[in-house]
């Protein structure tokens, strides 16, 4: 229903959500290049996904996609 979009940008964190029309499970990928290596694994089935990213390098450019279930 809604991409995902980014939410709480700190200088070494970011946290990405998205929404969807029925409950499901999700992956977040993301790195600083592609293919991405890096992935979150969003078990509990939801309607409204939601990801903390820590530990991000200052001033660097990331890529990421969600990949729901």
């Amino acid at each position: 229903v809604v991409e995902p979009y980014l939410q709480f940008v700190t200088r070494t964190g970011i946290t990405v959500m998205w929404e969807a029309n029925e409950p499901c499970t999700a992956t977040l990928e993301y790195d600083t290049a592609t293919p991405m290596k890096k992935a979150v694994k969003v078990e509990k089935p939801d309607t409204m996904g939601e990801v903390a990213l820590a530990n991000l390098e200052p001033n660097t450019k990331y890529f990421y996609r969600v990949l729901v279930k």
